[in-house]
């Protein structure tokens, strides 16, 4: 964490500006709204703001790089037009590596906000439009998800190029203006920025913003290539989507979008569903009365798992998970190893990752899905600056929020089981993270846990997680965990996933050292079969080492 910046950290910055100000001429054009003088003042303006604002402003890049952005830009501001300069100011507060401050472009949703409402703008030239499709960046590609009316026949078609460049070029080329914590934030907002024809011509992906050339790769086997025009400023048209074409069953977490909270109980399934869109209260309900209805789907239905969907929860209030949180982890009958799962995606972000973060921490929740958008240890909170001159929308952190691990670094919460969805999933009305969960096997003993999470597609960190709460909860303080490990130390030397059996072995031999001996004879057993395996010599050399110091040093 960055220490607050100093008054003279702020006046040095200011100064650069000023200075900028006064010794370049002023060109700007007439078509612009604002003239260069006025874009310079807000240059100023914001970056003044960044360093009295953010407390830690330069946690990923150095104050010299921020300085050389401001100074660059400054000296450009003559040569651009308005959106030009807007989609610049987005790219600066980009550089702060976050996915809390960013600038909100006028006449758009934010897409990182919990609200969907349109960013207000003071001039519609100073707007950005949208066109009239929406994109989803697949495990499988680029593709469009849902049109206006008229172009509805592109749903489900593959975007090939934008502009004559292939989707690939064009999704790195709107990178340096995604504001993010992680790799899975760019995943959301790059495909959301591809469709912004102003944003992508100030970009020089596209020639010219009121026709944006894309090439497609439709549903029905052909390449087409298609000029789509903007919608207005702040349109809000009606979309239409795969499923009303031809209508698969509707997968549940496309269902009741629209509510802050909603749960079921699925009898045909035993389990208790709870989709959490907003950590906020709802007009008619609060989030505690909420919990109580959580409460009651489960104390009155023979419930075999409870499932937490957050995987669109952008965030909401941190403080109004506490009533959800206290409800599960008080239900001894469902907070139990194989009975909780959360779904996580690249859109859980801001509230919804510190809401996860205390289910990682305090439940015996499986993770199920995509990591996360936000960082559990990041920086949020942000504060809105409106901008004198062009009345511009940013955000910009003033909390740092710190994970319960050891571990700042880590970039995200990650899945215990992974589950992305593909292209064929969406459009079929499949949902990977939810088959996931009902597939996992009702069983809740630890061996059976740890070995069904691997043969899901689990790794070695999620083992060692759910190991160690395990070993940490006063219920089985007395349970020997010696044959649940090795067992699945010898599945993973089965299936040749040598480098999680030693750490699983290692595990195991420190908790319980006369281990050592089974691990070494399930291992050798499997050199019998195949002596000449590297890895697998490997593996038993170091075991066999592990045996030489434990002879010499003989535990007490």
């Amino acid at each position: 964490m960055e220490p607050v910046q100093s008054a003279r950290t702020r006046t040095r910055v200011a100064f650069l500006v000023r200075v900028s100000l006064m010794a370049v001429p002023l060109l700007a054009s007439a078509q612009n709204v604002l003239t260069p003088r006025q874009w310079r003042e807000d240059l100023r303006y914001l970056a003044d703001q960044i360093l009295q604002t953010h407390p830690g402003a330069f946690h990923q890049i150095t104050q010299q790089q921020f300085e050389s952005a401001v100074a660059n830009l400054e000296a450009r501001i003559p040569q651009l037009s308005d959106q030009e300069v807007e989609v610049e100011f987005a790219r600066l507060v980009a550089l702060l590596g976050e996915g809390h401050s960013r600038l909100s472009l006028p006449g758009l949703p934010d897409p990182m906000s919990d609200v969907p409402d349109i960013t207000p703008f003071q001039d519609a030239r100073l707007a950005f439009r949208r066109l009239p499709v929406s994109l989803y960046w697949f495990s499988d590609g680029l593709f469009v998800t849902a049109a206006t009316p008229e172009f509805q026949s592109l749903v489900g078609a593959r975007v090939l190029q934008i502009g004559g460049r292939p989707a690939e070029d064009a999704l790195n080329a709107v990178r340096p203006i995604v504001n993010r914590d992680n790799d899975m934030g760019l995943r959301l907002i790059s495909p959301q920025s591809l469709v912004i024809p102003d944003l992508v011509h100030a970009l020089d992906i596209i020639a010219d913003p009121s026709r944006a050339d894309f090439t497609f790769h439709t549903s029905d086997g052909k390449d087409a290539q298609v000029k789509l025009s903007p919608l207005p400023a702040g349109a809000q048209p009606t979309w239409r989507e795969s499923y009303e074409n031809s209508p698969p069953s509707l997968p549940f977490y496309r269902e009741h979008s629209d509510k802050n909270l909603w749960a079921a109980y699925l009898a045909d399934r035993r389990t208790v569903l709870v989709r959490i869109n907003v950590i906020q209260d709802s007009t008619n309900e609060s989030v505690a009365q909420f919990a109580r209805e959580v409460n009651s789907l489960l104390g009155s239905h023979p419930a075999n798992r409870l499932v937490i969907d957050l995987r669109d929860c952008h965030g909401g209030d941190n403080q109004k998970f506490r009533p959800l949180l206290l409800a599960l982890i008080r239900d001894v009958t469902i907070n139990q190893p194989g009975k909780v799962f959360v779904i996580l995606g690249r859109a859980t972000f801001s509230a919804a990752v510190n809401a996860a973060s205390d289910l990682e921490r305090l439940s015996n929740a499986i993770f199920v899905g995509e990591p996360t958008a936000g960082a559990p240890s990041s920086w949020g909170d942000p504060r809105k600056i409106t901008l004198p001159n062009s009345g511009l929308i940013a955000r910009i952190s003033t909390v740092y929020w710190r994970d319960w691990t050891a571990d700042e670094s880590r970039p995200w919460i990650a899945p215990d089981i992974p589950a992305a969805a593909s292209s064929a999933d969406y459009f079929a009305g499949r949902d990977p993270a939810m088959d996931a969960v009902l597939r996992f096997p009702n069983q809740t003993a630890l061996g059976d846990i740890l070995e069904n999470v691997v043969r899901a597609g689990g790794g070695i960190e999620s083992i060692m997680r759910l190991y160690y709460r395990h070993k940490t909860d006063a219920v089985w303080a007395d349970e020997s965990t010696e044959q649940a490990m090795q067992r699945l130390g010898a599945y993973m030397v089965s299936t040749k996933a040598y480098r999680e059996a030693l750490v699983t072995f290692k595990i195991n031999f420190r908790d319980y050292p006369a281990s050592l001996s089974a691990a070494l004879q399930t291992v050798q057993k499997a050199q019998a079969s195949e002596p000449q395996n590297q890895p697998l010599q490997d593996l038993a050399a170091q075991l066999n080492e592990w045996k030489r110091l434990q002879q010499k040093n003989p535990p007490p």
